[in-house]
């Protein structure tokens, strides 16, 4: 069991999404992996700003998994990290193994239906 989260002021955690045995936990009620809809990916540039943008200009991932219920759980790399795990400078791989288990879990949901599901 996982939880993962957002940092805020290098001192306070706040959790977003908690990973369990048979899906996940988001704002305190359990889903399965088949209620996941769809999983949204992109980047944009860490200070958005007007004009010329520079080839050393840093993004941001970002990211929005669409629930079956109409919910939506918004992800954004920066200063986000898994409980328990000392965040590295400049780089989240918290990020992205949160987005790999969920894509993952809901492609092999979608595999086998529910009722044709081996046992």
């Amino acid at each position: 069991m996982a939880i993962y989260g957002n940092r805020w002021l290098s001192f306070f955690f706040f959790p977003v999404v908690e990973l369990r045995t048979k899906g996940f936990a988001f704002k305190g009620k359990q889903y399965s992996w088949s209620d996941v809809e769809e999983i949204e990916l992109w980047q944009e540039p860490r200070f958005p700003v007007a004009g010329q943008r520079s080839a050393s200009e840093t993004y941001v991932a970002r990211a929005i998994i669409w629930l079956r219920d109409g919910k939506a759980i918004r992800i954004r790399d920066v200063a986000f990290e898994k409980r328990g795990e000392s965040p590295r400078s400049d780089y989240s791989s918290s990020f992205d193994e949160l987005i790999a288990t969920f894509k993952t879990n809901v492609k092999a949901s979608r595999q086998f239906p529910r009722e044709a599901r081996p046992e």
